[in-house]
Formats: structure tokens, sequence, C-alpha cells
């Protein structure tokens, strides 16, 4: 299996101001892997970070089992973090801050357009970018997140349409992208965390006025109301009834509106 492993070395901090914040971070890359959430997961020590990158997954997966396409060139990478090391209390909300870092990472390289999708996709123009999936082992919180860089799937093989980076924003490369990404993860899950002022911030990523279908619902049409401490988000229907969502999947439904 082609792999090679960096111990914090330039390639992965580049910044020296933020490499001298970073722990320690154990970085693994394959050329082909079937997923890079079971590798890491496998290589993962107690108490260590651990980064798995690779050129392509033959067995990606996204949220509920689903298939993540994974093709050279795009991102696809998993960070595992140490439960103990963690600076949150409410573990539900992992997710959005997973998604949160992405959107910002691409708003700093010039993405005015990408907003969050709940709990954690990045969409541009309302096709999705970026998906994450988080998943726990004993000892870690494994962070998955696939970026479309060069390339994304075709409408007609998934239920939220797909763009990449390629088209628009030709300047923005795989690996700068990759390494940055993996330093604010790390950075920003290891300080301790403000939650309600995180929500206030992740709130403001969100397009409140898109109208999304609730997933196996057939076709239930809502709008999001507000997202609570727990990072559940209230919805409500043409009818104007409302509940909280937990863990359904939203697919994307209509352009902003105003």
């Amino acid at each position: 299996m082609n792999r090679f492993l960096l111990d914090n070395g330039p390639e992965l901090c580049s910044n020296i101001t933020l490499l001298a914040m970073l722990p320690k971070i154990h970085r693994i890359h394959f050329k082909s892997v079937t997923s890079t959430q079971d590798q890491v997961r496998e290589h993962a020590r107690r108490d260590e970070i651990w980064v798995g990158t690779a050129d392509t997954q033959t067995f990606g997966r996204g949220s509920r089992g689903r298939n993540w396409q994974s093709d050279p060139g795009n991102i696809q990478l998993t960070c595992a973090l140490p439960k103990n090391q963690v600076g949150i209390a409410t573990v539900s909300l992992l997710p959005l801050q997973a998604g949160w870092v992405v959107v910002r990472l691409l708003k700093e390289n010039g993405l005015e357009k990408v907003e969050l999708k709940w709990p954690n996709d990045a969409l541009i123009d309302g096709k999705k970018v970026a998906g994450i999936l988080v998943e726990q082992s004993p000892y870690h919180y494994l962070v998955g997140i696939g970026l479309n860089v060069a390339s994304h799937p075709p409408d007609s093989s998934v239920a939220t349409p797909a763009t990449s980076l390629i088209a628009g924003y030709p300047h923005l490369k795989k690996r700068e992208l990759e390494n940055s990404l993996i330093q604010q993860l790390v950075a920003f899950f290891l300080q301790p965390c403000a939650e309600e002022e995180f929500l206030e911030q992740w709130r403001r990523e969100m397009n409140w006025n898109r109208k999304y279908r609730v997933r196996g619902e057939g076709g239930t049409l809502v709008h999001p109301i507000d997202v609570n401490a727990q990072g559940h988000l209230l919805v409500e229907d043409s009818k104007g009834a409302r509940r909280w969502l937990i863990s359904e999947y939203l697919e994307t439904e209509s352009l902003p509106q105003g």
C-alpha cells in the first residue's frame, strides 16, 4: 500500500505561528484506499492526532452510509481527534463545527457565495461542494471531509445537485487547500469552544431563505427557522407547522429568495 507519514513537517504546517500552536499530528497518505475513515480509525492511537488523505477512495461514504464519489483531484480526508482533547462539551455540535470550518476556509479563499446546509454540507449556488461525516471510535472523533475541487458527480447520480471548484475558482489548488483545512480543523477543534458564540457564527453562514425537502418524507417541503444548543434544526412546513429535526437529511429545493 503506497503511503507516506509526516509529523508536523513543512508540507503540513506552512504557517509558522500555527505550527507553533499545533500539537504533533501524524499524517498518512494513500494513493488509493477503500475509505480514509476506516484507515484512520485503524491507525490512530490513543491520545494521538491522526490525519489520513487519499488520491482516490474506492468505497468512500457519506452520511447514512451513502456512497461518496471520490475522484482524483478532489480532497478526501479524515482527521482523528482525541476525545479528551476536543474543546467542546456538546458532541452533537461537532458536525456543525466541521461544516463551519470548511465554509470559512472557502470564504477566506474568495468564495463569497458559499453557504452552509444543515448540519454540515457546503453549498455554492445551492449545489453541494463539500460533505462531512463525523463518527466515533473508542478514543477519537473521526471527522471525514470530501471537497469537490477538480470534479463532481453528475446531477442524475445524487439527490442534491453537486458542483466543484475548478470551473469558477481555478486558482484554488488541492494541496494548498488540503493543508490549510487540516491546520484549521485541528486548531479549531482543540481550542476551548464558547458554544453559543459559535452557534451565532454558524447561523451567519446558513441561508435561512432557502427551502428544502426532507428525504424519505414524500417530498415534504420545509424552510429553516433556527438551530438550538444541541445543533437541532427548527423547520416550518407550508402549513405553518413547526418541528425540530435531529438527524434527518435535507435536499435543496429552491434558490434563495430576495
